[in-house]
């Protein structure tokens, strides 16, 4: 597996376990590693070994492309649909409830969905 750099990796990993609300300490209890590696990878000092990255996406409940592209924030634009569609907002209320593996599989889900929709732009485009 070919890794990115550790600038967009740690600022990947920095994100996604803000996300979680986990401090530096606890995500390296979790992969069982000292806390200084997870702030070298943060800090993009280092980059973490290919077995670890698998690690990081399953602690972290991201894929593996969620590590290792460059995160791009969805425009605030497309925010405002959302905000009044009562439906979705009942359902994504939900997902709290939801067990791990079943947050996994809407993860893959949604992600399927977004990578349909960029080919499909794309294909308009040409």
């Amino acid at each position: 597996m070919r890794l990115p750099s550790p600038e967009i990796l740690g600022q990947n990993i920095a994100r996604l376990r803000q996300q979680h609300r986990w401090s530096q300490r606890e995500l390296a209890q979790k992969l069982d590693v000292h806390q200084t590696l997870v702030f070298r990878w943060e800090k993009g000092l280092a980059n973490p070994k290919g077995e670890t990255v698998l690690r990081l996406a399953e602690v972290l409940e991201a894929s593996l492309d969620e590590l290792i592209t460059p995160y791009e924030p969805e425009p605030e634009a497309a925010a405002p649909g959302f905000a009044e569609d009562h439906e979705f907002k009942r359902l994504f209320g939900l997902i709290s409830s939801f067990e791990k593996e079943d947050r996994q599989a809407l993860k893959v889900f949604i992600e399927a969905l977004a990578t349909k929709n960029r080919v499909k732009s794309a294909l308009q485009l040409t």
